[in-house]
């Protein structure tokens, strides 16, 4: 059982980039990322319904050239407006489970970040990923060789924000330390197992993303996802919400299946506040 890995995030896309597998929900239809590489593999003759797993299945192929990894793995989660934080924390762990078994000769893994593009808060959503990670790495189930695993990231500023909201939260904990050559963080365990789980407060912010992410108070933001308005939710809304302890939600009518006014009255719903 490894005693931890590399954690990374990098800019660029995710067909492209090397690595032993690439990890992707598969939200019962393929969106994005998941969208770009299941079409790839069609490309190569590789059957579309062969790698549309149902909720809780997955399925694990080589790639045949058509991605840059060696290998695929798709995840079958519920519907994207289903797919929250505590979905994404064990999206994670479950990801780190299955290699364990179906590729244990796994060194470096790949994954997209889960829920900015369809309204969640991206740093909690990223938070939610790692604590699924490091809830893998406390259990010992994941990929006895693995060394690394690397968000891929297409968006230059999101990479940005995100490395700079990380630090604050990794810096803080006793198990990760910073890679000095370049922006990677070392998730390990101590010498002794036990001492690990003390290691982590009942109210630590990495550790408990995706668990308690549903009671944090939450603003609603109703505003267009145009790349002009960036700055002005990034930095104008997100920001100060962050400073001030919310949650900063907002809904992209392309990633829903369905009623997107439904999916707003939900979300108006339960928010504390809505801009």
């Amino acid at each position: 059982m490894p005693r931890g890995f590399e954690f990374t995030i990098q800019q660029g896309e995710i067909a492209s980039f090397a690595a032993d597998v690439v990890a992707l929900k598969h939200a019962q239809a393929f969106h994005g990322a998941d969208r770009a590489v299941a079409l790839a593999l069609a490309d190569g003759g590789t059957e579309l319904s062969s790698i549309s797993p149902s909720v809780g299945d997955y399925r694990y192929l080589p790639s045949l050239g058509r991605i840059k990894a060696g290998h695929v793995l798709f995840v079958g989660v519920p519907h994207l407006s289903l797919f929250g934080y505590q979905r994404i924390r064990e999206f994670s762990t479950s990801v780190l489970r299955i290699l364990a078994t179906e590729a244990p000769d796994t060194v470096h893994l790949a994954m997209t970040i889960h829920g900015p593009g369809y309204g969640l808060d991206e740093v909690e959503a990223a938070l939610a990923q790692i604590a699924g990670c490091v809830e893998a790495l406390l259990k010992g189930d994941l990929p006895p060789r693995l060394e690394r695993i690397c968000i891929v990231e297409i968006s230059e500023g999101r990479v940005e924000r995100l490395r700079a909201a990380l630090e604050q939260k990794l810096d803080a904990v006793s198990y990760a330390s910073r890679v000095p050559t370049r922006w990677a963080y070392r998730l390990h365990m101590p010498a002794q197992h036990d001492t690990f789980a003390h290691k982590l407060p009942h109210n630590a912010v990495v550790e408990t993303a995706g668990k308690g992410s549903e009671a944090k108070p939450r603003a609603f933001v109703a505003m267009p996802f145009a790349k002009d308005m960036d700055d002005v939710f990034y930095y104008g809304i997100q920001g100060p919400l962050h400073s001030a302890g919310f949650l900063c939600e907002r809904i992209d009518e392309t990633a829903f299946v369905g009623d997107i006014v439904d999916q707003i009255k939900k979300r108006i719903e339960t928010a504390s506040v809505v801009i």
